[in-house]
């Protein structure tokens, strides 16, 4: 006897088969998820009714591309079981609902089809992009909008904003994990390069970092100039405007004004009215009272000021005070051309006074010179050798800055080697300038001789607020790469024995080399084991290397001119 129970409202009978057929069985699977790249076996069996006893032949129809079929067998005899392999590549293009018919066909009997359904989950993020900001931004403002792609695959994603490339947590300014939305918006600081990455998660786990962008904020600062055209004479005759001017060379966004001092005498402050008068003409009163009877000035004036100017006044006190009229009304104008401090006499009963000098302070957004691309040529290397970049290869530019205030910051390492500042490894947020590259002391080795090419990315800033970001740089990796000869013979001239070596190693150089040398010892992770500093004159010493663990080591011999790089290998 079989025993079920009924959860439909529709009304069935139960009849015994008539004619011999077959039943195929598979699994109740529905909606079950699957996380990508999968590989599913499916279990069936195919039972005889009556006797039936054709072969049956078993097909998947209309499996979307990508995924690949393959029954244990797709003929056999009713009263067998077999098993259907899906794989499944991590494609997010089949990250969604998969339903699939399992086919059985036989001769003389109806087909026969089963669906099966799962939920498929992609771990493949690789289509993110960062959109904004742009990558190499310069003048972004301190309110960042960042946007990233919305994969449909993604459930959440995680935002980091670091001071450096490294990412480390003391260089981390945002750290924002389980955002909904592809977009995030939020106050940093200005004058700052920032570096960006993002990555995405969903219920199969997260993804990793992808690229890095940088952005340079908007660059602001104060600055304070003082008036160099005065003592001018207040005449007792009239009323005439006084007019001291202070000349703006440089273009930028004001976002604050102040006039920190001015000095003077008066035989009656209280019948003079201070103005300041901006380029294009607008006109902020600063100070009148005319209840004022001393004869001596010397105050300021800033809107942040907590100080109003008192009545009857004092205004020989060095104080700084609120203006008459808001300097807010100088805000978001250009701050290039003259800025004129007016003294306007508005009572000629008196004996005239003397106008001493005046400060302009003033504060904003300003236009700088960022460095620029001259040279960014693929330098081509051997295969395991190494080679300094010169200055044809890279180099960079800046109107006001020299090639020692150029740094080069490098964001991404290469991949098939590693980078070499006078001997010394280089990481994430090592830096070099462009006078380092003039001088080819930055050099390149290359340590997987079957790459095609390898490169790294890099900032440039010039320590004013100039920024570049972020150009790659790129090696070709050449069995046929030129020799430059000065190099060679340089390199040449030293021969490091045996290679590889046990308990020491020597090191020899021939009669031309006529200067101190600096020899230092790395493992493989760029850290200093030993160095020392060997006389010219010796042309031949012993370096131990007893104490060492099997393995590749960095010989660096450094000289005034070149460091040399040689590899050995400790058995």
């Amino acid at each position: 006897d079989n025993i079920f129970f009924d959860i439909s409202n529709a009304d069935f009978s139960i009849v015994p088969a008539t004619t011999p057929d077959f039943v195929l069985n598979t699994p109740d699977v529905e909606g079950e998820m699957v996380c990508l790249p999968a590989t599913l076996a499916i279990d069936f069996s195919i039972d005889s009714l009556l006797g039936f006893g054709e072969m049956v032949t078993l097909s998947v129809p209309n499996l979307p591309a990508g995924i690949t079929a393959t029954f244990s067998a797709d003929q056999m005899l009713p009263g067998n079981s077999g098993t259907l392999t899906l794989d499944i590549p991590d494609d997010p293009g089949l990250h969604g609902d998969l339903l699939f018919h399992i086919r059985a066909e036989a001769a003389g009997v109806a087909m026969q089809e089963r669906p099966v359904s799962y939920h498929l989950v992609s771990n493949n993020f690789s289509a993110l992009e960062l959109l904004q900001p742009a990558d190499g931004l310069t003048g972004q403002s301190p309110l960042v909008d960042f946007s990233w792609t919305n994969l449909a695959n993604a459930n959440t994603y995680t935002l980091e904003v670091s001071t450096d490339p490294t990412f480390d947590a003391g260089a981390l300014v945002v750290n924002e994990s389980g955002l909904g939305d592809a977009q995030f918006s939020v106050g940093l600081e200005g004058n700052t390069a920032y570096f960006w990455r993002v990555k995405a998660t969903n219920e199969c786990g997260e993804g990793n970092f992808g690229a890095i962008h940088t952005f340079h904020t908007i660059t602001q600062s104060c600055k304070t100039l003082n008036s160099t055209d005065g003592p001018f004479n207040i005449s007792s005759a009239g009323l005439p405007v006084i007019q001291s001017q202070i000349t703006i060379a440089e273009n930028g966004q004001i976002s604050d004004v102040n006039v920190p001092n001015i000095k003077g005498n008066h035989v009656a402050v209280g019948d003079l009215e201070f103005r300041l008068r901006s380029p294009d003409d607008e006109v902020v009163i600063l100070y009148k009272d005319p209840t004022c009877g001393t004869n001596q000035f010397n105050f300021g004036f800033d809107d942040e000021s907590s100080l109003v100017p008192p009545s009857p006044c004092t205004p020989n006190t060095g104080l700084v005070y609120k203006p008459f009229e808001p300097l807010a009304a100088f805000i978001g104008k250009d701050v290039q051309g003259t800025w004129t401090l007016e003294t306007a006499v508005v009572n000629d009963l008196g004996d005239g006074g003397t106008f001493e000098s005046w400060a302009f302070e003033y504060c904003g957004s300003f236009e700088v010179n960022n460095p620029f691309v001259v040279n960014n040529h693929a330098l081509r290397v051997p295969p395991n050798d190494s080679r300094a970049i010169p200055a044809d290869s890279l180099m960079v530019q800046d109107a006001d800055n020299g090639p020692n205030e150029l740094s080069f910051t490098i964001v991404t390492m290469p991949q098939f080697g590693t980078l070499s500042l006078n001997g010394s490894p280089l990481g994430v947020n090592g830096m070099f300038t462009q006078s380092d590259l003039n001088n080819r002391r930055v050099r390149y080795e290359n340590t997987d001789g079957s790459a095609a090419e390898d490169g790294f990315t890099f900032i440039v800033r010039d320590g004013n607020g100039g920024f570049l970001g972020t150009p790659r740089f790129q090696f070709i990796i050449d069995p046929d790469a030129p020799v430059g000869t000065t190099e060679t013979e340089v390199s040449n001239a030293f021969r490091l024995y045996p290679n590889p070596a046990r308990d020491f190693i020597l090191l020899e150089w021939n009669e031309t080399i006529n200067e101190s040398l600096d020899v230092s010892v790395f493992n493989v992770h760029g850290q200093l084991l030993s160095a020392y500093r060997f006389d010219p004159t010796s042309q031949k010493v012993q370096i131990p290397t007893a104490s060492l663990p099997a393995g590749v080591y960095l010989i660096t011999i450094k000289m005034k001119e070149n460091t040399i790089g040689k590899r050995i290998i400790i058995e």
